[in-house]
């Protein structure tokens, strides 16, 4: 919506490549954020079921109507009295998402802060929503899977040795409140990577725990796990070319 020197768009710069157009001045409604009323059924939606709404954001983008969509916008409206709790309209053609598959790409664009209101409220159904999104755009193609109980963040990249994983505990009932004053530590995590064809792997090693871990190879995918996380970990794989 902002071009090279931070001035404003009247749309998208890439509406046309996307198919999304701008409709209105960005929408808030502070402390009670917009709906979003199921329409139709699609991965990004795994997992609810008996019900046609799903929470939003705090603060929305009005974008134009699209044929077939997702989500459509249930307008904010006040929590009290209980009198005036419903929507101020029956229904809108206002998308909650753009869900495309242009050509051999994927596309989706929400026009609002659900990563934002998912952190600052904890709502579970944000969570889910942005966690089925992220799997349905890379098409089940993810390189690295960690199964296990716990709130963390993992991130991994090749080393000049072979490969590094790291896990964050972030697992605290002050978690999104920015501060922690104790670690929680968490169990057992299972690991899956897929390396790059023509590498295999000769040790997997805990650094923080300063042990190695039993792994099993096949192929280009392997497979271990990490028995405890207290703040952090880092999985070491080193690794040798086939």
């Amino acid at each position: 919506m902002y071009n090279e020197r931070n001035e404003p768009r009247a749309n998208f710069g890439l509406a046309e490549i996307f198919g999304v157009q701008r409709k209105g001045e960005p929408v808030t409604s502070p402390g009670n954020g917009f709906l979003a009323r199921i329409e139709r059924s699609h991965p990004i939606l795994d997992g609810f079921s008996d019900t046609d709404w799903i929470p939003g954001a705090e603060f929305r983008l009005p974008i134009a109507a699209i044929e077939n969509p997702v989500l459509t916008v249930v307008p904010p409206y006040t929590a009290y009295p209980p009198e005036l709790s419903y929507p101020p309209v029956a229904r809108t053609d206002e998308p909650a998402v753009v869900v495309k598959e242009p050509g051999r790409g994927r596309l989706i664009y929400f026009p609002g802060d659900i990563d934002r209101t998912a952190w600052r409220s904890g709502n579970t159904d944000l969570s889910r929503l942005l966690q089925n999104s992220v799997r349905w755009l890379v098409n089940g193609d993810s390189p690295v899977v960690v199964q296990g109980d716990g709130l963390i963040e993992t991130f991994a990249w090749e080393t000049e040795a072979g490969f590094a994983l790291h896990i964050l505990n972030y697992t605290n009932p002050n978690a999104h409140k920015g501060w922690m004053r104790k670690t929680y530590p968490i169990g057992e995590q299972k690991v899956q990577m897929q390396l790059p064809q023509g590498r295999n792997v000769t040790r997997v090693e805990l650094l923080k725990a300063g042990q190695n871990v039993a792994f099993n190879q096949r192929g280009q995918q392997i497979e271990f796990s990490i028995p405890r996380v207290n703040d952090y970990e880092v999985a070491a794989l080193y690794s040798a070319a086939v």
